[in-house]
Parts: C-alpha cells; sequence; structure tokens
C-alpha cells in the first residue's frame, strides 16, 4: 500500500513540475486518463486532459518563466493532496475572459490546492482550488490588500492569538470615489465566500442597563459575560463582538466561524444566558473570510 501512495504522490507532484513548470503538456497524457473528470470552483466538471493543458499554455504565455514549487503534500489510499505555487514574472499577456491583461512586469506568485483520485497508474479524478484572488491583485484587476502597518516586518506574518489584519478604510465621498466593481469581480469574489453564523444577543425583562441602579449580582454576570466573548474571540471562534448599548433591548451582535448548532451550544453556557439576562437568536450567513473591523486610528 505504501507503495502505490508513494507513486500516486510521485503521479501528482510530476503533474504541476512537467505540464506547468516545465511546460511539457504531454506528460498530460501519460499522468491522466483520457476521460479525466476534473472539478473546478464555480464551473461544471471538464472531461479529459485539454482542460489542464490549456490552463499551463494560458499561464505559461503570461508568466514564460513560471515555477511550480510544492509546499507540502499527503497521500491515503487512491487520493493525494497538494499544495503549490506558482511564482514568476508577468511578461507575457494574460487571456481571461474578460479581456486580456497586457504585461507588467511584476513578479507574480499564487497557490493552489490540488486533490487527485488515482486509479491503474493514472490520476482519473481531480478538484483544484487556485488562489485566484490573490492573482488577479497582482495583476492590477482587483484593488491591492492593506500595506501592514511600518515596522510590522516578516513576523507580521505570524499573528498572535485573536489578531486580525486590519483594514484602512477611506473618507466616504460619494460612490464615483469607490472602487469599480464589475459583475464578473463580484462572482468571483463570491465563490470565496463561506458561512459563518451571525447570533444577535437580545436583554430579558431580568436586564438591568448600566448605571448607578444596576445591581452587583448584574454587573458581576456582566464582566464574566465580557471576558467570555473576548476568550471567543481569542479562539478564534467569535471574530466580531459588538456590544449594543442603545436602549433597544438589542444589547450585542456577534459573527461566529461555526455552524449555528455549534453556535447554539456555545450560547447556552454563557454565563448571562444561563442566568436569564439575555436570550439569543442564530441566523446562518456568508461572507469573504478576512473580513475585518479597522483599528483606530491613533491620536493627533
Amino acid at each position: 500500500m505504501n507503495d502505490e501512495v508513494d507513486g500516486n504522490k510521485e503521479r501528482s507532484r510530476r503533474l504541476y513540475e512537467e505540464i506547468f513548470g516545465q511546460g511539457n503538456y504531454a506528460a498530460a497524457d501519460d499522468l491522466m486518463t483520457a476521460g479525466i473528470v476534473n472539478h473546478g470552483p464555480g464551473s461544471p466538471p471538464v472531461l479529459g486532459t485539454g482542460g489542464i493543458k490549456r490552463q499551463a499554455a494560458l499561464l505559461r504565455t503570461a508568466i514564460p518563466d513560471l515555477r511550480a514549487t510544492l509546499n507540502d503534500q499527503f497521500g491515503r489510499h487512491d487520493r493525494v493532496v497538494s499544495r503549490w505555487t506558482g511564482s514568476g514574472t508577468h511578461s507575457g499577456p494574460l487571456m481571461l475572459p474578460t479581456g486580456t491583461v497586457a504585461a507588467t512586469g511584476h513578479s507574480i506568485s499564487f497557490d493552489e490546492i490540488r486533490i487527485d483520485r488515482h486509479a491503474g497508474g493514472r490520476i482519473v479524478e481531480s478538484w483544484w482550488i487556485p488562489d485566484r484572488f490573490t492573482l488577479w491583485q497582482q495583476l492590477g484587476l482587483l484593488p491591492a490588500p492593506p500595506e501592514r502597518p511600518a515596522g510590522a516586518g516578516d513576523a507580521g506574518n505570524a499573528r498572535a492569538p485573536g489578531k486580525r489584519r486590519e483594514a484602512s478604510p477611506v473618507a466616504y465621498t460619494g460612490d464615483a470615489a469607490l472602487p469599480a466593481v464589475t459583475g464578473q469581480m463580484l462572482g468571483n469574489a463570491l465563490q470565496g465566500a463561506r458561512p459563518y453564523t451571525i447570533c444577535i444577543l437580545n436583554a430579558c425583562p431580568s436586564y438591568q442597563e448600566p448605571g448607578p441602579a444596576r445591581e452587583s449580582w448584574v454587573a458581576d454576570l456582566i464582566w464574566e459575560h465580557g471576558k467570555r466573548n473576548y476568550a471567543l474571540y481569542l479562539a478564534g471562534l467569535m471574530p466580531i463582538v459588538c456590544p449594543v448599548g442603545d436602549g433597544s433591548g438589542t444589547t450585542g451582535v456577534s459573527i461566529f466561524d461555526a455552524d449555528p448548532d455549534e453556535v447554539d451550544r456555545i450560547m447556552r453556557q454563557d454565563p448571562a444566558v444561563k442566568a436569564g439576562l439575555f436570550t439569543y437568536q442564530i441566523h446562518a450567513t456568508q461572507t469573504f473570510p478576512e473580513s475585518t473591523l479597522a483599528s483606530a486610528s491613533p491620536a493627533g
């Protein structure tokens, strides 16, 4: 079994190194079956080896010095999972469904995760997930990510628990000043959306608003509730938590990186919920990963 898995891993490795890294498109016919089923994001399955040949030719036309680097790989039974990075210089035209992107001369780097199913010494089915968002940012087709604060250095790549990537909003002066977004851009971005859960916290009759009249036992429970919320934030389970104190009866809104059933289990253990100060509503939603709130600007 180990020899078979090792052979499968070698076949998946050659797929990228030879076809994409070396431009040996004929290798696809040696490594894959003629009727291979290819699953890409946002599109129906494609049969045959023609698709991967066209993809490799398209990228190598735009990035003639394209290098394919294997970052991580593991295999089990008939499946192999590989994580790749493609890199090089955008020195040729890149033909996309929305038009041709002229050479920019920029250094390009993008990732892809691929799962290959092997049978009879060939790859018979594949699922691939390319990081198109990062590629299109580097080509200028999407807004660039916010710059890292000065002095962050490479250590900024390793975030402390609970530390989220910061965004830098601009002042709103009208819709005309907003970035231009095409239907294609929105459709591509939505392919990267993933499920989250919104929780809306509401006050029960026993809840007491902040102020001199609030009893100490209520204040103590609210403090424990806040500490627990911060622990959930640091654990990455509740990346956004927003207390509400406008007297409306809604006392907080949070977004969980968990499914509704798990959020319900989490909320049932909240000390203020258990004490009857709060009740909650749960709503499944989806949004873009790494959506963030901006930090406060330094004073002065």
